[in-house]
This record gives structure tokens, sequence and C-alpha cells, in this order.
């Protein structure tokens, strides 16, 4: 589940983001001046954005610094390798969200090798 389409960001040449992976994917594709548009002296849309409506203190203060694309891109980046620190893998597979998965594939592909096993054995018999 997403933001709401009117909480989307609009960039000035018709792209748009929903989430920071859309918004870095866009800000690479997009020129010097579309950029210039969206951060100046006078303001800075994408920290806006990434804080008013993302709710990403860190990423927005960063962000705010920032007065080129690559600038934003290398904020980004640390952005989502700091995430990787807060959240790792270990902690995903202790979850008991997936350590059900992993019950649910084992009888499935138990029951899988079963049923293939029975049939091979009496077309080979």
């Amino acid at each position: 589940m997403g933001i709401p389409e009117h909480e989307h960001f609009y960039f000035v040449h018709g792209k748009k983001a929903e989430t920071i992976i859309d918004f870095k994917n866009a800000i690479k594709d997009m020129s010097d001046k579309e950029f210039k548009h969206h951060v100046n002296k006078q303001k800075n849309d994408f920290a806006k954005w990434i804080l008013e409506v993302l709710k990403e203190e860190s990423l927005a203060k960063a962000i705010s610094y920032c007065h080129s694309k690559e600038d934003v891109l290398k904020a980004i980046k640390e952005y989502e390798l700091d995430l990787s620190f807060k959240y790792p893998l270990e902690q995903l597979e202790a979850s008991e969200e997936f350590k059900r998965f992993l019950a649910k594939e084992f009888i499935y592909g138990m029951i899988f090798g079963l049923i293939l096993g029975f049939i091979l054995s009496r077309l080979l018999i």
C-alpha cells in the first residue's frame, strides 16, 4: 500500500515518484535545468517532500544540504546503506512470518516430492 496519489512528488517535466526508489530513478534521468527548478537558493522541493510526505527526517535533512543531482544521489545511497544496518537480514529471518513461509514451502515441497516419487515408482515397475 503506497501513499495517496495527491502526495506523490510531481517533477516539473511530468515524471512522478511515490517511493524513494521512484524518486532516485527520476533524479538519475533529470536534466540540470529540471533539478535547478526544484532545488535552488529559494527552495528545496525534494527535502520538503521527503520530510512532509515520507516522514524521513534524516534523509530530508541530508538532502536539504545538496546542491547537485550527484549530491542527492549520494545522500540517498548513504540513507539506503544506513537502513540496511538498521534492518539486517537476520532480523527478517527470525520473524515469525518468515518462519511460517519456510515451513509452508517445505511442506509443499515434501508433498510434491512424495507424489512425484509415487508416480515414478509406478511407471518404473
